[in-house]
């Protein structure tokens, strides 16, 4: 229970019910740093609230990892 209990990992699994997203979109749809974010989405994972999906390519190349 103790990893739902920010107000920030339920917006982050409501924003991941539909579509999966990179930590890089769910931090700009939140207004928070990234660093932050991750740090909640790795707590939701351990847990099994979310899932990381394949990493696939971004637009510049870069590796993403969805969740």
């Amino acid at each position: 229970m103790r990893a739902l209990a920010h107000p920030l990992r339920l917006r982050i699994l409501r924003l991941t019910l539909e579509q999966a997203l990179t930590n890089k979109e769910l931090a700009d749809r939140l207004g928070a740093d990234p660093g932050t974010v991750l740090h909640h989405v790795r707590t939701l994972v351990r847990h099994g609230f979310l899932r990381a999906e394949p990493v696939r390519t971004g637009k510049r190349g870069a590796l993403e990892r969805p969740y």
